[in-house]
């Protein structure tokens, strides 16, 4: 995030479901983007290495584990406006 920017993190229970949302001000991620996030090693920011600290498998890692709870996620971004992740985790 820029400096001065924003994460706001909401939770509320939507029917059988634990509803988590996390909503930045940043960059946002280009549409043609949104389709790769979840791939391993996809870097929108290609000047992102492992050298400064970014492998770029964090969310394949997050998506596959919230699969294996039959969690749900989804993400919605504008370029120049940012980005929301959305998670849903059934309530046992």
């Amino acid at each position: 995030l820029p400096s001065g920017g924003k994460i706001e993190i909401l939770s509320r229970q939507v029917g059988n479901n634990l509803l988590l949302e996390v909503t930045d001000n940043g960059p946002g991620i280009s549409e043609e983007n949104l389709p790769l996030i979840y791939n391993r090693s996809f870097r929108a920011d290609r000047s992102r290495t492992s050298e400064n600290g970014s492998s770029g498998i964090g969310l394949a890692i997050n998506k596959k584990l919230l699969d294996a709870q039959g969690a749900s996620i989804t993400v919605h971004s504008k370029v120049g406006t940012g980005t929301t992740f959305r998670i849903e985790f059934p309530i046992s």
